[in-house]
């Protein structure tokens, strides 16, 4: 794992800790770190029903924004 943990478990810390603190500011949208990895998850899981395997390669391409936080974490 090296030195620093996975940045996903960093999100899932930061969400057990405090759901509600803000994770995320894009112009006038604000994320909590609960929203953010409540909408990572549904991505995740629309993705495995779809036949995406851990370890299967994704491509994201987004704007930058709050969508493109999502697609990170949820891919």
């Amino acid at each position: 794992m090296g030195i620093y943990p996975p940045v996903h478990t960093l999100l899932e810390d930061s969400s057990d800790r405090d759901p509600s603190a803000v994770a995320l500011v894009h112009g006038d949208e604000r994320l909590s770190y609960g929203e953010l990895e409540s909408r990572a998850n549904r991505l995740a899981n629309l993705l495995r029903t779809r036949g995406i395997e851990r370890g299967d390669r994704v491509a994201l391409l987004a704007e930058n924004g709050s969508d493109y936080v999502v697609a990170y974490f949820g891919i």
